[in-house]
């Protein structure tokens, strides 16, 4: 996705990009008054992630689906995951590129794993990667998590 700020607004490869509802992907290439944003429904695109109100991380990855859909990866196959869940972004070393704390979807379904290492769920981003309009790029990473604030009541999940 191309969008209409760069360089001489800030924007530097590697910095989250998201909009009112959340994550969207990260900066691939910035110029002068444009850059290259590669979304998180990507196939080519992760993201470090965790649940909500929990320190059980793992890894959201893009999977084609039309931006419908992304894929969890939880690292700790005997942690609990359900339908409802909630993640976030774990954020980068050094915020980049994807700073802390910006939601990212809702488990819809989870796949069984026995003796996997890892268990798969994959969850409908809050962003509707297949309809964006207005997007802003996070040029200076808050100054410490903000853990699960961002995200949006119960109610307002969609």
């Amino acid at each position: 996705m191309q969008i209409d700020i760069g360089t001489n607004d800030g924007v530097r490869p590697e910095m989250t990009v998201l909009n009112g509802d959340g994550l969207v992907g990260r900066v691939l290439h910035a110029s002068s008054r444009t850059s290259t944003v590669v979304l998180l429904s990507d196939p080519a695109s992760a993201a470090g992630a965790r649940l909500e109100g929990g320190k059980e991380i793992g890894v959201v990855h893009g999977v084609g689906e039309h931006g419908r859909l992304v894929q969890f990866r939880l690292l700790d196959s005997t942690a609990a995951m359900s339908r409802g869940g909630r993640i976030v972004s774990f954020g980068s070393q050094h915020a980049r590129p994807y700073v802390p704390g910006v939601p990212i979807g809702v488990i819809e379904r989870v796949e069984s794993t026995p003796g996997e290492l890892t268990r798969i769920a994959y969850a409908r981003p809050y962003a509707d990667l297949t309809a964006l309009d207005v997007v802003g790029v996070v040029v200076e990473a808050p100054k410490r998590d903000p853990r699960d604030a961002v995200l949006p009541s119960k109610e307002g999940s969609r």
